[in-house]
């Protein structure tokens, strides 16, 4: 986060070298893309500052983003 906005998000990789994941990031709905400034004040947060976590997915959900995949895109006309 800088000033209060998420700016990117990263894998950890094989520990020396990450990806950037930010899109996908951006896509998971309990991950804030901004803090308000009220929050970071009573936090006392640094203007910039690292967050660190996981994202899982359960084998069934990652099974069917699998299957999803796999279909042919719609076209568009």
């Amino acid at each position: 986060m800088k000033t209060g906005m998420l700016v990117r998000g990263v894998t950890r990789g094989d520990g020396t070298t990450g990806e950037d994941v930010t899109p996908n990031v951006k896509t998971v709905r309990s991950i804030p893309l901004r803090m308000d400034d009220a929050a970071v004040k009573k936090l006392k947060l640094p203007k910039s500052f690292e967050v660190r976590g996981e994202i899982l997915s359960t084998r069934k959900a990652f099974e069917a983003l699998n299957r999803q995949q796999k279909r042919p895109a719609a076209k568009f006309s």
